[in-house]
């Protein structure tokens, strides 16, 4: 009975172990998911805020001491417990002698990654974090008047579809039953159709609309072709080349300002790059390794706006490098200046096309309902 079992097993043990296996990797994969998505929801304004937090701290105590209050900080506050994770893994890294990066890689976008190997390694960490949170505190803001221009038009579009859905769903108020289409107003046919023809494509208008912007998206940041210089004078593409741009060119300052080469700052940023990013970046190598040492000379590859180019060229004609690197510093901080003045008629088509369609939209709708409850008695008997 026993040599039986015994040899019912032996038939199986295979197949266990083929199943354990599995359920091993699964449980591993299932971990890195949850792992991923951490990761996911530890994005760069959660990155910014932490860089924030640890530099108020360090400013007065070691790396140590500062990652230490922030975990009692979140422990006794209750906030993100996300950072308190942060900061254990950095805190090991330290404890286990190795450098902070060392816990920050799981955690933090590449280029703040350079940003603090930059600081650390010219012994200027405090400065350079200081710099890095003025200048991505300022591009917010700049963002941020871009959206405000934007926010009202939103409003007033999802008022639009909300009161589309709800005419539709209450046949028009009871319009519809009351008397035939045909015989309305013009302005509330009109408002009838575009009614229910957003009501009715209102999936497939979103699934359009969402995957054009996740298209527009990858195109952004992939396209290098003949093509694209064309299509970089034109909005969206002109609006996230000035943005992209402004953003690239802080980095390059705060690389700069820590005494990393020409040919360091671009191999820097071009290893952290997207494709349509590198493609400038490769034109600069080309540059460096014709032995262009102007930094202005370096950069001026159709990347930056034509303005700030200039004052870099203005900047590295002095021979004393504090002052370049004060220089460098100042040009970096009103970057976002240059980028309104390349954008120009952008800024202001941009708000003024959302008023146009939000606006159109409400009064379609809303005249159109207007003028059909006016003339409700003229329609009592058609």
């Amino acid at each position: 009975m026993r040599n039986s079992l015994n040899s019912i097993l032996a038939q199986y043990k295979g197949d266990f172990s083929y199943w354990l296996d599995n359920v091993r990797l699964t449980s591993r994969e299932l971990l890195n998911i949850k792992e991923r998505y951490k990761r996911l929801r530890f994005n760069r304004n959660k990155q910014y805020l932490f860089i924030i937090d640890y530099l108020t701290n360090v400013k007065f105590s070691s790396a140590k001491n500062a990652l230490n209050t922030i975990i009692i900080g979140v422990d006794k506050s209750g906030d993100d417990p996300l950072k308190k994770e942060v900061a254990i893994d950095m805190l090991a890294a330290l404890k286990e002698g190795e450098s902070i990066l060392v816990g920050m890689r799981k955690w933090f976008n590449r280029d703040l990654l350079e940003i603090f190997a930059a600081g650390e390694q010219s012994n200027q960490l405090t400065q350079v974090l200081e710099l890095y949170i003025k200048q991505e505190r300022t591009m917010k803001e700049y963002a941020g008047k871009l959206l405000k221009k934007m926010v009202v038009p939103a409003y007033i579009f999802t008022v639009a579809i909300v009161a589309a859905f709800y005419l539709v769903s209450t046949d028009f108020l009871g319009f519809e039953s009351f008397a035939k289409v045909d015989v309305w107003p013009e302005p509330s046919q009109r408002m009838y159709h575009t009614s229910t023809f957003l009501v009715g494509w209102f999936e497939l208008i979103t699934l359009v609309l969402t995957v054009a912007i996740v298209g527009a998206k990858r195109l952004l940041k992939s396209n290098t072709s003949s093509l694209r210089l064309t299509l970089d004078r034109a909005f969206p593409f002109k609006l996230y080349k000035v943005l992209t741009s402004v953003k690239v060119f802080q980095l390059m300052a705060i690389l700069k300002i820590t005494g990393r080469s020409n040919a360091d700052v671009v191999a820097t940023v071009q290893r952290n790059s997207n494709p349509y990013v590198r493609y400038f970046f490769n034109l600069m190598q080309r540059n460096v390794e014709r032995g262009l040492q102007n930094f202005g000379e370096v950069i001026d590859v159709g990347l930056f706006p034509p303005r700030l180019v200039s004052r870099v060229y203005g900047a590295y004609e002095q021979a004393d490098e504090s002052v370049v690197a004060e220089a460098l510093i100042q040009i970096s901080d009103t970057a976002e200046k240059e980028a309104e003045q390349s954008l120009g008629r952008v800024q202001i088509l941009l708000p003024l096309c959302s008023w146009l369609v939000a606006g159109g939209l409400v009064y379609t709708i809303l005249y159109g309902l207007g003028i059909l409850i006016i003339n409700s008695s003229s329609l009592a008997g058609s």
